[in-house]
């Protein structure tokens, strides 16, 4: 069954000898030459009601939205009669015409081959080569984060302080409440932990002394860091990677702006300024925390745990935990932004990024808090 209409549509109707039914269509599929062509295609179609249908548009050299319509309708046609239509080499220049009336037309893709099996020796390998590749890149970025600190020092009038200022609210501002409640809620689980204890061998006004040390020296500047790096850190990777995804960091290149400057540097003199005084903050949530279970627990009075935090601490215990938390931030903002630069691949990589934003900055954290431990150890404070 076949016939050149008069401005240039063709359909052959072939029959398969397993029941499948093909449609070859030619020529230009457009409102003034499809009629005859639309209305025999849906004859043949209710003739073999139920069976596979292809329909072959190797042949077709033009389509509007007229073709695109029949398209449709040769499908609802198959679907209502129990049917199923493919259709094959449809060109790709006319697919956004069909994609506009009915997308699950498009040609299905090829099935992606399975990946190849590799040995633990590859695996190995090349999880070694990636880690490399990384901390190379790493190094390259804190090169370019220090000439840019270096250049908001020596001339602070080009610093973008509006959006520092922003940063510093959802830095510092917005993560004041998850901090203060985590190190209260922190201070007073180690005062529990450690009241039982002390408590077995007498030493309850020892409780407060070893609790201002805790928080103080260590856990309020680490657990201070790791909110920042779970809250912050993962929006500085989102916020700059979608940027990246967008190619709007590429545009900032092509206007002659140092992505560097413009998106890194308000985000990292955020996180310098803020974490101290959050970690201030927590400190002191944390001892009160611990004050109230020495109080209600142990039944110390009040002066007696402030007299004993006074004895245990000093100027060289605050500032040290205060520089742990400068060290702290520096790194969340720096890695939170450097896998930010480093996001490809849509929105799936924008995930990918910001998880590994949280997971880098936490493992960077417990890495620099072992080193200034044994650095804290022989200076002796």
């Amino acid at each position: 069954m076949a016939g050149p209409e008069r401005n240039g549509a063709q359909l052959d109707v072939e029959k398969g000898g397993d029941g499948t039914l093909t449609l070859v269509l030619r020529g230009r599929l457009a409102a003034e030459s499809i009629a005859r062509v639309w209305e025999r295609g849906r004859r043949a179609l209710r003739q073999r009601p139920g069976a596979r249908v292809q329909v072959d548009a190797s042949g077709v050299t033009y389509c509007d939205g007229a073709g695109a319509a029949m398209l449709v309708d040769f499908d609802r046609t198959c679907a209502r009669t129990g049917g199923r239509l493919e259709l094959r080499d449809f060109p790709e220049a006319f697919q956004p015409i069909l994609d506009l009336v009915r997308p699950e037309l498009r040609e299905p893709p090829a099935a992606e081959p399975c990946p190849p099996w590799e040995s633990v020796a590859t695996f190995v390998g090349r999880r070694t080569v990636e880690l490399l590749r990384d901390a190379r890149s790493l190094v390259g970025f804190v090169g370019e984060v220090t000439v840019a600190m270096l250049h908001a020092i020596l001339f602070p009038h080009r610093v973008r302080w509006r959006d520092v200022l922003r940063a510093m609210q959802t830095t510092g501002v917005d993560a004041f409440p998850v901090v203060m409640l985590v190190s209260a809620l922190l201070g007073l689980i180690l005062s529990y932990q450690s009241a039982d204890i002390l408590h077995r061998f007498g030493a309850d006004v020892f409780l407060p002394f070893g609790l201002a040390l805790s928080i103080v020296r260590e856990l309020g500047p680490l657990m201070t860091a790791i909110v920042l790096t779970a809250r912050s850190g993962s929006a500085f990777a989102a916020e700059i990677g979608t940027m990246k995804v967008n190619e709007e960091v590429d545009a900032l290149s092509t206007m002659g702006l140092d992505p560097t400057r413009f998106l890194v540097t308000p985000r990292l003199i955020a996180a310098v300024l803020v974490t101290p005084v959050l970690t201030v903050f927590a400190n002191l949530a944390g001892l009160v925390g611990g004050t109230i279970v020495g109080t209600l627990q142990l039944g110390l009075p009040l002066v007696t745990c402030i007299n004993e935090m006074r004895k245990a601490l000093d100027l060289t215990d605050l500032f040290g935990g205060l520089f742990k938390a400068l060290v702290f931030g520096t790194l969340v903002a720096a890695i939170g932004c450097h896998r930010g630069m480093q996001t490809s691949g849509g929105a799936v990589g924008v995930g990918a990024a910001t998880t590994s934003a949280v997971v880098s900055g936490i493992v960077l954290i417990a890495l620099a808090d072992a080193v200034l431990a044994v650095v804290y150890y022989h200076l002796g404070l």
